[in-house]
């Protein structure tokens, strides 16, 4: 799963580990596509494995085990596309991940994270054409670095936004 080696969650795992921001109470993970590949429906049937599966990797691999898993899910017309949320309860922390290709052909791809701690939150964000070149940026962006190009890769450690 390549998205453990990205930068953004490889921060955000350094982040819970050494408790830096105390604990991770809340994780809010999103992935939103359009149906950019043909003949590549995304429905209900692949959507957990194609669309989810790193994003279950990484809140386990924060979280582990959860304690309880809620599921909700919506079909696309015909079977194309589809979308699902899923809740996963921890004792003292919560995780939702919520994936779509439910969406418009020009909104292409875009997803991230938000991840609130005791006294802090991370977020990250994402956003692709079908080749998987697109932007990648931090909240609140540093008003020192210029918005990349349009299909530039880039990446930097999430900002943390203090409570």
């Amino acid at each position: 799963m390549f998205s453990r080696f990205s930068p953004a969650n490889q921060y955000l795992r350094q982040a819970v580990v050494d408790q830096r921001h105390g604990s991770l109470q809340v994780l809010e993970i999103e992935g939103r596509t359009a149906l950019l590949w043909p003949g590549y429906d995304l429905g209900l049937h692949t959507l957990a494995l194609d669309m989810m599966h790193a994003d279950f990797d990484l809140v386990t691999s924060l979280l582990g085990q959860p304690d309880i898993v809620h599921v909700a899910s919506a079909a696309g017309p015909a079977g194309r596309g589809s979308a699902a949320e899923v809740l996963l309860i921890y004792q003292n922390a919560f995780a939702q991940c919520t994936s779509s290709s439910l969406m418009p052909r020009p909104y292409d791809v875009r997803g991230g994270w938000r991840a609130t701690f005791a006294s802090g939150v991370l977020e990250y964000a994402m956003r692709a054409g079908f080749t998987g070149q697109g932007l990648a940026w931090a909240w609140p962006p540093s008003p020192s670095t210029p918005p990349p190009a349009r299909n530039q890769s880039t990446c930097r450690p999430p900002a943390l936004t203090r409570r």
